[in-house]
């Protein structure tokens, strides 16, 4: 006998609403560190700009959904988070 996983499909409409809600709250996140954590300039512009084109990128694709698109929004959210933490660090460490 083979053992069957549950299968859960969320609509187009709900998975994009999803994506929005917790990319938005992934760069609030980010941008809540700057007063909680005492962080500088450096963490601050690089955190506001990055979040703010991965929202906006998020956004585009949930108005026209592609695989590639998808793709590149991937991708970026990946080197996004990646230039947070190189930007946390470069921020601690020139201050």
């Amino acid at each position: 006998s083979t053992c069957a996983l549950p299968i859960s499909v969320e609509t187009e409409k709900k998975v994009i609403a999803a994506m929005i809600q917790y990319c938005a709250a992934t760069v609030v996140a980010s941008v809540v560190l700057i007063p909680v954590a005492g962080l500088g300039w450096v963490y601050g512009v690089t955190t506001t700009v990055l979040g703010a084109l991965f929202l906006a990128g998020t956004i585009a694709l949930g108005r026209k959904p592609t695989p590639g698109g998808s793709m590149k929004l991937f991708s970026f959210s990946i080197s996004y988070l990646s230039l947070v933490f190189v930007a946390l660090t470069v921020d601690v460490l020139v201050r």
